[in-house]
């Protein structure tokens, strides 16, 4: 586990089970927001990458698995993140919402959760 906060023993109720936890780092920050969207992480503008990222947007939304409620996951390379950007446009055309997003939770993921094109529970 790593964090920037510890806390007397005993935490409880305990949100993390100790059996499942081998080691605990402390470091003075969990990462920085500002550098979500760089280097590996970062929008692509390769022309190459674009075309195939907007071709497998194309693939996802001419599935009958895309409507509304589907399930989206995404890695965090800058291929992955420019599927967001183009899947988007499909949703906003169908007015469909993901039921979760998961992995590559990075700035393009945030943006759709900030635009509502990820449902929220209670």
């Amino acid at each position: 586990m790593i964090t920037d906060n510890v806390v007397d023993f005993p935490n409880l109720p305990a949100p993390i089970l100790t059996i499942d936890v081998d080691c605990v780092c402390l470091v003075d920050e969990i990462g920085n927001p500002k550098k979500i969207a760089s280097k590996e992480a970062r929008f692509t503008d390769i022309p190459r990458e674009l075309m195939m990222t907007e071709n497998a947007a194309k693939i996802i939304a001419t599935t009958p698995y895309f409507k509304d409620g589907f399930s989206f996951q995404t890695g965090a390379g800058s291929p992955s993140l420019a599927v967001n950007r183009f899947i988007e446009e499909y949703m906003l055309k169908r007015n469909i919402k993901m039921s979760f997003a998961l992995g590559g939770v990075m700035n393009a993921i945030c943006k759709l959760l900030d635009k509502e094109l990820v449902k929220k529970y209670n």
